[in-house]
C-alpha cells in the first residue's frame, strides 16, 4: 500500500510557503501533517532565489 502521507510540491506552493505568502493558506489543509517532497529543481530553484511568486 502506497504511503499517502507524502506528497510531491510543486515550485510555486514551496514559494508560497517559505515567503508566508498568504497563498500558502490556500495548501495548508493538504500540506499539513504531510512529508513534503521536493524535486532537486526545485530545491535549487529556492536556493538560487528564482523562485517568484506569480500573482
Amino acid at each position: 500500500m502506497p504511503n499517502v502521507n507524502r506528497i510531491v510540491v510543486d515550485t510555486n506552493v514551496i514559494s508560497y510557503v517559505f515567503k508566508k505568502d498568504s497563498q500558502a493558506e490556500l495548501y495548508r489543509k493538504d500540506l499539513d501533517n504531510k512529508q513534503l517532497i521536493v524535486s532537486l529543481f526545485t530545491s535549487d530553484d529556492n536556493l538560487s532565489g528564482r523562485c517568484q511568486t506569480y500573482r
